[in-house]
């Protein structure tokens, strides 16, 4: 005997499952040119002048340092101490930022600052560090 109406796992079923993942697996927006496409440029209209580069902002730093803040520890006793330096920082002059160290984030600025001073002070080994 035959079954009009089919349940998952009849043929039927399969039959629409099989139907609805061909649908979402099509490749309908496929590139005919396999050349990564050229930054300024789409579909061969000229958008913008790619040469500019954009530059962080001199607080980018202290910014960070706040959004590390965020996520150690209580965010009400940790976030305070580095806005307060993100603030002064751009109140500040350029050039005259605040010299407190960051409290959780380490700019790669000063990671290569430290390890060029680790690397002169244990330059040779006789020459007593200096």
């Amino acid at each position: 005997t035959s079954h009009s109406s089919s349940s998952p796992g009849e043929e039927g079923g399969d039959e629409r499952r099989s139907q609805s993942s061909s649908f979402t697996t099509s490749t309908s927006h496929t590139r005919t040119n396999d050349a990564p496409p050229q930054p300024g440029f789409r579909r061969g209209v000229y958008l913008y002048d790619t040469t500019n580069v954009a530059k962080a902002h001199r607080c980018n730093d202290r910014l960070e340092d706040v959004v590390q803040g965020l996520f150690e520890g209580n965010p009400l006793l940790t976030v305070p101490p580095a806005w307060k330096l993100f603030t002064q920082c751009l109140r500040s002059a350029e050039g005259e930022e605040p010299r407190d160290p960051f409290l959780y984030h380490t700019p790669k600025w000063l990671e290569a600052q430290r390890a060029r001073e680790r690397e002169k002070k244990h330059r040779g080994w006789f020459s007593g560090g200096g």
